[in-house]
């Protein structure tokens, strides 16, 4: 629902459950109110997590953001409530430009992590063949499909995320459990777990490479699901190319 959070959240309330009687449905808010989650709506747009994968790739924020914005969203949101993340969508892409324009080499890694911290991804037209256009936002657009150069990365990413319980959306996976690194400002580490699906996560946040010791132990009995730029020098210690990424799972 469009501009969703410019609507009396009371006329929503109202409609949702009209609506579930004819058919259930799945509603997605374009806003970030969190009484639309209460009981209207399933999911909202995840702008400010956005705008901060935004803020890294330029250099002006780190990891250490991320997890005070995530420890803000879980104080916020209803626990079984979705957020939407995305690297780009109709309004970005047109209004502040492309993922290559705004991400430039980081957007793999930023692509991993919205997969893995259990939101909902989105694809937007044209990110299967990393699009390099503004797209007309009034007008009929052709995007040029090229050779589909990111399909092969985004359905290795879907398919990670179906195959392990862990990284599912919203309530359904793991919770989110931070791990230490003497890099915290570069290195964002966290464990999701589900049952016995345990998933760890390490993303270079930075256009550095790294070099850092990871909480001792915690890389031992991990095995690589889907790696770049990343190297184990040994159970405790780690080298990262700028904005490398590894999801790993005992």
């Amino acid at each position: 629902c469009d501009v969703a959070g410019e609507v009396p959240t009371d006329f929503w309330e109202w409609v949702r459950p009209q609506l579930d009687d004819i058919k259930p449905v799945f509603m997605l808010a374009e806003s970030e109110k969190p009484d639309l989650l209460n009981s209207a709506f399933d999911m909202n747009y995840g702008w400010e997590f956005h705008h901060l994968m935004n803020s890294i790739a330029k250099g002006e924020k780190n990891a250490t953001d991320v997890y005070a914005y995530l420890k803000n969203e879980k104080e916020t949101y209803p626990q079984d409530s979705y957020m939407l993340y995305f690297l780009t969508n109709h309004d970005e892409n047109s209004w502040n430009g492309t993922i290559k324009e705004r991400m430039g080499e980081s957007a793999d890694a930023f692509a991993v992590l919205t997969y893995t911290l259990g939101g909902m991804p989105l694809t937007y037209s044209g990110q299967e063949s990393a699009n390099e256009k503004r797209l007309e936002f009034f007008e009929k657009d052709v995007i040029d499909w090229k050779d589909y150069s990111k399909h092969d990365f985004i359905s290795e990413l879907i398919e990670m995320k179906h195959q392990n319980p862990a990284i599912w959306n919203g309530a359904y996976g793991g919770a989110f459990s931070r791990i230490m690194t003497s890099e915290s400002n570069q290195i964002l580490a966290f464990t999701k777990v589900k049952d016995d699906n345990d998933m760890l996560i390490i993303i270079n946040l930075s256009n550095d490479e790294v070099s850092a010791s990871v909480m001792s132990g915690k890389l031992a009995g991990y095995e690589p699901v889907m790696t770049e730029g990343f190297v184990i020098i040994n159970d405790g210690s780690i080298n990262m190319k700028p904005w490398a990424y590894a999801v790993l799972r005992k």
